[in-house]
């Protein structure tokens, strides 16, 4: 278990877009800000001279063919998954206690493996598609106190997590990764989720809530 969350951490970085600059969140909320980098995501999966950088695989073209189809405007739900870096900690690398000084620096990473993780349960094709899409942003907006994960799911069996990390000064550093999981995308309520991700990742506590309508 250790060397795959390795392996997909490694892969999440290695694929991963930084937005240029911080930026005002406008007084957006987060599920709003979630949705615009959602947005951008799309257009990245169709751009075919995008893609074509990182990959001549026709397979893993297909996928983000299939991923650019869909419309993600207007999600089915909205659910939020607060501290999956410490879930992650607590349930996977329980017996590895890092120095504090340490944990504090490298904790949020945990919670950005999860969805590559999920991606993987259908395979190498999926993950090296959806790592090529992984997008990140930074943004000020004051009141977010923990790393806090959106899960938006939508008719197609695209899912979305965007995990909100908040940092010194009001920062807040946003990551989303597109999910391929049908199971997941089939998630209508906050229960549903729960049981996905106890029963997929084997993680004893985790909470889910539907995101509040703002």
């Amino acid at each position: 278990m250790k060397k795959i969350i390795t392996t997909i951490t490694v892969i999440f970085l290695l694929f991963s877009l930084s937005a240029c600059g911080t930026k005002s969140a406008n007084n957006l909320s987060l599920t709003d800000k979630g949705l615009s980098l959602i947005g951008e995501v799309d257009r990245l999966a169709e751009c075919e001279e995008y893609i074509s950088l990182y990959s001549a695989s026709d397979e893993i073209a297909g996928v983000i063919k299939g991923i650019a189809e869909n419309e993600y405007t207007e999600p089915k739900a909205v659910f939020v998954i607060p501290n999956l870096d410490e879930i992650v900690l607590q349930s996977m690398f329980y017996e590895i206690k890092l120095p504090a000084e340490v944990e504090v620096m490298v904790k949020s990473r945990f919670a950005l493996a999860i969805p590559t993780q999920i991606n993987a349960m259908n395979g190498t094709i999926n993950v090296a598609a959806t790592s090529i899409l992984n997008h990140s942003g930074s943004f000020i907006y004051e009141g977010l106190k923990d790393t806090t994960t959106y899960l938006y799911t939508y008719d197609a069996a695209n899912s979305f997590m965007v995990t909100f990390t908040p940092n010194d000064e009001n920062i807040v550093n946003a990551n989303v990764t597109v999910i391929v999981n049908e199971e997941l995308a089939k998630c209508s309520t906050a229960d549903e989720v729960m049981k996905f991700l106890k029963e997929s990742l084997n993680f004893e506590k985790v909470s889910v809530s539907e995101a509040p309508k703002e």
